[in-house]
């Protein structure tokens, strides 16, 4: 007879838990959406996306979508709440927010470590662009209802980017 061998855990198994994303959908008054470099506060560095980062236990993934965009860019803004989507990433097997908010003060985002080197585009450009995995699938999520708020503004489009 062969010999059973039971093999028992000292120590119990750490899983680590993933925190609810949100990122948001940053527009100007023209209508473009801003984007920025990742820096080297997370495991996207060097890829183009959009501001945003983990939704904090206790917090609504709009009051993140403004903490996050805030901490990252340095502008206040105000999410739509009725424009706010909520998504399973592909690249993280997490769930996701997505929200489209508006610039409310200072138009000029500040380089931080976590994000720098912004650019605004309007969504059909920005579509073309390398950007982050869930960036890329969170504006294809909302690149519909993003074009027709960009097409309701009562600015002209700039002759740029």
């Amino acid at each position: 007879m062969s010999e059973a061998h039971v093999f028992e855990r000292s120590q119990p198994v750490r899983q680590k838990i993933k925190r609810p994303h949100a990122m948001g959908v940053v527009m100007d008054a023209y209508g473009r959406v801003l984007t920025g470099i990742y820096g080297s506060g997370n495991g996207k560095k060097g890829q183009r996306g959009l501001p945003g980062g983990g939704i904090d236990e206790g917090e609504s993934p709009v009051d993140a979508i403004v903490r996050e965009t805030f901490e990252e860019t340095g502008l206040a803004i105000k999410v739509l709440p009725q424009y706010v989507w909520q998504f399973a990433c592909a690249d993280k097997h997490l769930q996701a927010h997505i929200g489209i908010a508006r610039v409310c003060g200072q138009f000029f985002p500040l380089d931080t470590p976590e994000m720098h080197t912004f650019q605004w585009h309007r969504i059909e450009r920005l579509l073309q662009l390398e950007l982050s995995p869930r960036s890329r699938q969170g504006l294809e999520l909302v690149r519909f209802k993003v074009q027709h708020i960009a097409e309701a503004m009562p600015y002209p489009q700039p002759r740029t980017a």
